[in-house]
């Protein structure tokens, strides 16, 4: 008889897709009162910060005064990285991805389907632009350090870590700088109006 397995990728792949699936199921169960009291912000990637860089915008802050958002944000973000690092390095590097790949699936679906039933049929668009494009640089960070986790005999890898960290520091950026004008621009085309 044949052994049946899946793969780390499709395993991967198969936590996310229930996670995302959990969290779908779970805002759509909510009580109208429940998810009315929900922001979808605090779920989503970008969202968490959309309120200190858009105080900072409003109040007439230059770039050189927002650095310390910049290295708060590039602090937490290369946090995240290390203990993504070190976790792969363990025996329970590979439990570890598959719970991360679930959690995230679970937020970014709770945070689409609050969305969506705040914004209705917009809400998608809404969704992606809490993402972009600060995440295109997160996730290439996630998905090398999931392959490094994946491998039979977990290696340092000390300097690409260090390159890691750099593009840590390009997803910080264009969260700090970018992501509020991707936002106010997406926002603005999305409500029909001019900006």
């Amino acid at each position: 008889m044949k052994r049946v397995g899946i793969s780390y990728e499709k395993g991967l792949l198969a936590a996310f897709l229930a996670g995302t699936a959990a969290g779908t199921i779970l805002v759509n169960m909510m009580s109208s009162e429940m998810r009315s009291g929900l922001s979808a912000f605090p779920f989503s990637a970008g969202g968490a910060m959309l309120e200190a860089t858009e105080g900072v915008r409003e109040a007439g802050f230059s770039a050189r005064e927002q650095l310390p958002l910049f290295f708060h944000l590039f602090r937490s973000r290369s946090l995240s990285a290390a203990i993504g690092w070190l976790a792969g390095l363990t025996p329970y590097g590979t439990a570890c991805f598959f719970l991360a790949a679930g959690y995230a699936g679970l937020t970014l679906g709770v945070s689409q389907s609050v969305f969506t039933w705040q914004k209705g049929l917009a809400g998608p668009g809404y969704f992606l632009l809490t993402l972009m494009p600060h995440c295109l640089f997160y996730g290439i960070i996630w998905a090398a350090l999931a392959v490094w986790a994946g491998k039979q005999t977990p290696r340092l890898r000390l300097l690409p870590f260090l390159c890691l960290l750099a593009v840590c520091g390009a997803g910080a950026a264009a969260e700090c700088w970018v992501f509020p004008i991707v936002w106010r621009v997406g926002t603005s085309i999305l409500n029909g109006s001019s900006y």
